[in-house]
């Protein structure tokens, strides 16, 4: 569908699945700040709990992604591996050319299989144990917090359909999408 947006002057591109994830955690948390305050509490705290919503987020999404690949695909396993080495070492010269064509790569390739259930526990964890170290009761934050979870899902689906992931089955209906580089055809 829209496959990726380059970034002048970087020569960077950036998938649209990874721009709808931003735009789902600036949207919940513009929400999530005005009702954290309307419980009585700092809105800092809002974006202290976004912050670690999306960091254990990617994280557990990915690391999910990496485990379920070491059952189903051994090659693509493997491929997850060395991007996390391409991206250490990239990070470590990331000052020469070399470097950070090195970072890019791994990136491209790591930055593919994100898995919602892994992602989603990632997050819960990070920001319990926020919410364990500011003394918050945790059932109050759940309350706020989980229909933010489902609108910021729901934006990130967005964006599994704008790059032709979860595509559904085949049609020939009128109102039907054709995505010529879906995987498996």
């Amino acid at each position: 569908m829209f496959n990726e947006m380059m970034i002048p002057y970087l020569n960077l591109q950036i998938s649209w699945f990874g721009i709808t994830m931003v735009i789902a955690f600036l949207i919940t948390n513009i929400i999530l700040r005005k009702d954290i305050v309307s419980a009585g509490h700092d809105p800092s705290l809002a974006d202290d709990i976004t912050f670690r919503a999306a960091l254990g987020g990617v994280l557990g999404a990915k690391l999910y992604c990496i485990l379920e690949l070491s059952i189903t695909d051994w090659d693509g396993f493997i491929n997850q591996i060395y991007a996390i080495y391409d991206i250490s070492i990239g990070l470590m010269t990331f000052y020469t050319s070399d470097g950070f064509d090195t970072l890019r790569y791994g990136l491209s390739v790591f930055g593919s299989g994100l898995v919602f259930l892994g992602g989603f526990v990632g997050g819960m964890l990070n920001v319990y144990l926020l919410i364990r170290k500011k003394d918050i009761k945790w059932l109050v934050v759940c309350d706020i917090a989980a229909p933010l979870v489902a609108l910021g899902h729901g934006i990130g689906r967005i964006g599994c359909f704008f790059v032709g992931d979860d595509y559904g089955i085949r049609t020939n209906s009128f109102i039907g999408v054709h995505f010529p580089y879906a995987k498996p055809k």
